[in-house]
């Protein structure tokens, strides 16, 4: 079992090794974290100096509560495989309006607001992709699929990448994860091919 959480979510999953040392397996159907003894390189916490922002910043409304991101813990899921390397923090408006940050390495951020105006949340974003879109266009995809649990969802490590899953190791809907350090540690010692995974 590995616990694979991202800065946005995650849980754990049940891998299983195959003979050419490929692991694949499901989350677990409920939400499981374990304490992490040794922190790893990523930043989970992210706050951008307003001097910072990409220069193309455009507004924008959503219909989706930021907040959900902390609240939901399978929408906070879904969108860490949209997004898996991206950050999250608070974000404070010139006028001291309370919002959530998305930081991304390749410059791109949205900034969204929690007080609702108009038909929705307003959205600030700029940078090379807009962040908040990808944010909702993983919700969309969790709505159209019938909100599924964590067990409808899996992951694939192999040697040279990692992905999630949706259904099956070989869906349509697959998100490829980072691949410059093992988001998924197996063991430390390999396991026999064609047993289970354990912590």
């Amino acid at each position: 079992m590995a616990d694979v959480h991202g800065p946005l979510g995650g849980t754990v999953v049940r891998l299983r090794v195959a003979g050419d040392g490929t692991a694949t397996g499901r989350f677990l159907p409920s939400y499981l974290s374990f304490m992490i003894m040794r922190p790893g390189p990523e930043t989970f916490f992210s706050i951008r100096p307003a001097a910072a922002l990409p220069e193309d910043m455009s507004e924008s409304i959503s219909t989706v509560d930021p907040t959900l991101l902390r609240r939901d813990g399978h929408i906070s899921f879904i969108t860490q495989w949209h997004l898996p390397e991206v950050t999250l923090g608070p974000a404070r408006g010139a006028d001291g309006q309370r919002g959530t940050q998305l930081d991304a390495p390749d410059g791109s951020l949205a900034q969204v607001w929690h007080t609702p105006k108009g038909d929705g949340f307003p959205v600030r974003q700029g940078g090379p992709r807009r962040l908040w879109d990808r944010v909702q266009e993983a919700i969309t995809f969790w709505q159209q699929a019938g909100r599924p649990h964590y067990d409808r969802f899996g992951i694939t490590v192999t040697p040279t990448e990692q992905y999630v899953w949706y259904d099956h190791p070989n869906s349509n809907h697959r998100w490829p994860l980072p691949t410059f350090r093992p988001l998924v540690q197996c063991s430390a010692a390999a396991p026999r091919p064609g047993r289970t995974v354990k912590s």
